[in-house]
């Protein structure tokens, strides 16, 4: 015990400005690796391997050779069958800090002038399908790419419109039970497939559209919009949350305020309206 008590003393007398941002960095790493499973089985698991680990401890503390012989046999075999059971979830937590890009700010995607009709088009649509009860489920992209989804459905390259994306929709139509994907002032792409998510504590009222819309939330930076065909509500999930009951307002601020976030665009726009106003001084 003496021992133990003078290591840690002379641990802490080592103790520097280093030492504290690197055990700061693994806590910041252990918080948002949590945050982002502590919605998934991998969780439960999580809890499991903490649990284990404990015993581990204990056992070794207790000089129990033939548990610990086990345990470390059992841990140093799960790391490599976790790896393979929990693909999905390491796979999402490495998309979602690969995101958080430093230059995202500084990006654009090239014409956000252009993309504001296109809004103005796609709100009038859903606000339309929402009155008429009409089922939807459309995928605003945004900086990430996912070119894999788009391939699963029927590829279009059309300019967005109203009429158009309620005829997606309608009933009759062979592509309304995919999703539309919408990047810029284009629609992409009709019938596309989205991966579902596996979170639990969903409520069992929400129906596939809804699940995809968080699965695809889940995968991606997109903004993923959905209509009920029971109730006409319209949901927006994003980063794996589900927003519900959103209303016109609601809607327009999240498509235009968060669509300028995710690609840079407000920055930009600040930039080409001051450049606008010196030519302006300039020609006068």
């Amino acid at each position: 015990m003496a021992k133990i008590w003078e290591s840690l003393v002379n641990g802490l007398m080592r103790f520097d400005l280093i030492d504290a941002l690197d055990i700061a960095l693994v806590a910041v790493l252990i918080y948002y690796t949590l945050k982002l499973v502590s919605k998934t089985r991998a969780f439960q698991v999580l809890r499991g391997i903490g649990l284990v680990l404990v015993i581990t401890l204990l056992a070794k503390v207790l000089r129990l050779q033939a548990v610990s012989w086990i345990l470390n046999y059992i841990i140093s075999v799960g790391a490599v069958a976790l790896v393979i059971l929990f693909q999905p979830e390491l796979r999402r937590v490495l998309e979602h800090f690969g995101r958080r890009n430093l230059l995202e700010p500084l990006s654009s995607r090239a014409a956000n002038d252009t993309d504001r009709p296109a809004m103005e088009q796609l709100i009038r649509a859903i606000l339309s399908m929402a009155k008429k009860r009409m089922g939807a489920l459309i995928v605003v992209q945004r900086v990430v790419a996912f070119d894999e989804v788009i391939e699963t459905g029927t590829v279009l390259n059309a300019e967005v419109s109203a009429p158009l994306i309620e005829t997606l929709f309608f009933e009759g139509s062979a592509l309304h039970d995919g999703a539309v994907v919408i990047q810029g002032d284009m629609v992409r792409a009709a019938g596309c497939f989205l991966p579902l998510t596996d979170r639990q504590d969903l409520e069992r009222t929400l129906g596939t559209r809804h699940r995809a819309a968080v699965g695809m939330s889940e995968v991606s930076d997109a903004l993923i919009i959905v209509v009920s065909e029971e109730t006409g509500s319209i949901s927006a999930a994003e980063d794996g949350a589900l927003r519900r009951n959103l209303d016109a307002a609601s809607l327009r601020k999240l498509l235009f305020n968060e669509t300028e976030k995710g690609d840079g665009a407000g920055t930009m726009n600040n930039i080409r309206q001051r450049l606008r106003g010196l030519r302006k001084r300039k020609d006068g």
